[in-house]
């Protein structure tokens, strides 16, 4: 070994240290601790959480109000749709919705014109308050009419 070495240096050519490879490499990888993989663990089940309740309420948990917390039960509670009030079955004015809506307030729930006795129009309302459904006839001026 010793005369080769005198060789290549004789002849100019330098003698590189060969270093395996995996040597270094086994200084930087390490197997992760038990405390580690609980942490990414709870990290992974966080982010799903947070996937779930943006899907559900179709906005991001950055957008959410933080100082007011969601109730604990907010998994089991049921969200049904709800209807776009008021129910329209034709072409209704807006002036005379928008009397109807300042009239009936949130009760408001279907408006259908017709044509009166006296052959001008007229709307059939229906409200419902407190579970019970109530109709009236009303006319272009939102005064009940008589049919």
């Amino acid at each position: 070994m010793k005369k080769m070495m005198i060789y290549l240096l004789a002849t100019g050519v330098s003698v590189f240290a060969a270093i395996p490879t995996h040597a270094n490499e086994a200084s930087r990888h390490r197997h992760r601790t038990k405390e580690e993989k609980r942490e990414a663990r709870a990290e992974r089940k966080e982010a799903r959480a947070e996937k779930r309740e943006e899907k559900r309420t179709g906005m991001t948990m950055s957008n959410m109000n933080t100082t007011s917390p969601m109730p604990v039960n907010s998994y089991n509670t049921m969200w049904y749709p709800q209807a776009a009030l008021p129910v329209m079955e034709d072409y209704i004015p807006s002036d005379i919705l928008s009397n109807l809506k300042t009239t009936y307030g949130s009760d408001l729930y279907d408006v259908t014109s017709m044509k009166c006795n006296n052959g001008g129009d007229c709307y059939t309302v229906r409200v419902i308050k407190n579970g019970a459904v109530q109709t009236f006839v009303v006319n272009s001026d939102g005064n009940t009419v008589v049919q």
